[in-house]
């Protein structure tokens, strides 16, 4: 995230999205551990992914216009184009943002100690035979 906002590319962002998706995954396994705290967590995670997956359709579509301008011949349509094409991945971006801000707003170091923390409850609470659903 920190670098998609330091040094924006489309690459930068694309490579952010593949790691929001990579722990939405992980977060749907330790569903079972708080399903109210880290089911929310992987909603919010599924969609930040779906803007970043939006914002790299966009950017992908305007590298292709920029390399075949023919699959927009009328050069102000393609200009009309890709300046709302830019205005919207702005817009996603800034979304983005918000709720990346949210969901990395914890060091990895204390969020890896918070699942620790759920992971042992849950063990605790099954030893004792309390039933955490």
């Amino acid at each position: 995230m920190k670098r998609a906002y330091t040094r924006p590319t489309a690459t930068h962002f694309h490579l952010w999205r593949k790691r929001v998706k990579y722990l939405r995954h992980q977060m749907e396994i330790l569903n079972p551990l708080w399903p109210e705290v880290v089911g929310g967590t992987a909603i919010v995670l599924d969609e930040l992914g779906h803007i970043l997956g939006e914002e790299h359709d966009l950017a992908a579509l305007l590298g292709l216009l920029t390399v075949d301008q023919q699959l927009c011949p009328d050069p102000v349509e393609r200009s009309l184009f890709a300046a709302l094409a830019q205005h919207r991945r702005s817009e996603l971006q800034a979304v983005a943002r918000v709720l990346g801000m949210r969901v990395y707003t914890e060091k990895p170091d204390r969020f890896a100690s918070r699942m620790g923390a759920y992971w042992e409850s849950t063990r605790l609470s099954l030893e004792v035979g309390f039933d955490v659903e």
